[in-house]
């Protein structure tokens, strides 16, 4: 996470009461878990990560076949082994008010595009009404006009959008039926919402860079800025390990994959069907149910 969202994030945090000392100390426990590499988890996690769906209207490169068969890393060859679906919202009341008092965040979202759910914006405000912190993924194709304002007002804490270019020619290459302009406009309908409501809503553009779209990203950059939008790349390599400086002295984060993950230590991942994994990405075949 971008230092200049973790600080905001934390602020806002704050403000809304949703920061506790069980929380701050369950964290702590988890980071020292890690760093002990102790052979067990914390016993609570500090970050929930659940999958409203995992369908999508969208087939990104790296997510899925144009038949919308979605790719399970942990078995390439059978890219459609993981069916579509969507969480039942008693299922997902049940894991939070198991975990609320101890976690930091939950990320609602994993495989799809967590709008096409129906239950998203309950999922949201039964969170906020247990002084959950919520973040939603989303590839922005769902966030305009009304909905822009709904989701203004839904006590969602960050809303984190993914985009790979400025212009249509260079963003389907890896968003492949997506449409950058529809996206775009949904940002500044966004915008105008909050401002309308004075929502402490955190929008956040992740820009997935490769070498082909690299030289667009400072255009979506401004764009973004004149709108108020928090806009931040992230290299075409998907484990995280920091961040750091460029040679134009600006902040990046940093994804190689040698750096040992700590989700194993402190994160509960609920898929659409009810099933526990320590990892979005790890194997969905034949885990334990909720």
């Amino acid at each position: 996470m971008n230092t200049q969202l973790k600080f905001t994030f934390i602020v806002g945090l704050l403000l809304a009461g949703k920061l506790s000392i069980r929380k701050v100390f369950n964290l702590i426990r988890v980071k020292v878990y890690y760093h002990l590499k102790l052979s067990k988890a914390s016993p609570y996690p500090a970050l929930l990560v659940v999958e409203p769906t995992n369908n999508c209207q969208l087939r990104c490169t790296k997510c899925r076949t144009l038949d919308n068969n979605i790719f399970d890393y942990a078995f390439e060859s059978n890219p459609g082994a993981i069916p579509i679906g969507r969480i039942e919202f008693p299922v997902f009341k049940k894991t939070v008010d198991a975990l609320h008092k101890h976690l930091m965040i939950a990320v609602l979202y994993m495989q799809g595009e967590p709008f096409l759910s129906k239950d998203l914006y309950s999922m949201v405000q039964y969170c906020t009404e247990k002084n959950l912190a919520t973040i939603v993924g989303t590839n922005g194709m769902l966030c305009g006009e009304e909905k822009a304002e709904k989701l203004v007002k839904s006590g969602l804490d960050i809303l984190k959008v993914a985009v790979s270019g400025f212009r249509q020619d260079t963003y389907e290459k890896y968003h492949k039926l997506g449409n950058i302009e529809l996206i775009k406009n949904n940002l500044s309908d966004l915008s105008a919402s909050k401002k309308r409501y004075g929502s402490k809503l955190v929008v956040h553009v992740e820009y997935i860079c490769f070498d082909y779209n690299r030289d667009e990203f400072h255009e979506f950059k401004e764009y973004c800025k004149n709108l108020g939008i928090l806009c931040t790349r992230r290299e075409d390599n998907w484990t995280y390990a920091g961040e750091s400086e460029n040679s134009e002295g600006e902040e990046k984060e940093v994804w190689y994959s040698d750096r040992l993950c700590d989700w194993l230590w402190g994160v509960l991942a609920l898929n659409h069907d009810g099933t526990i994994i320590p990892c979005c990405v790890f194997s969905k075949s034949s885990e334990p149910k909720i």
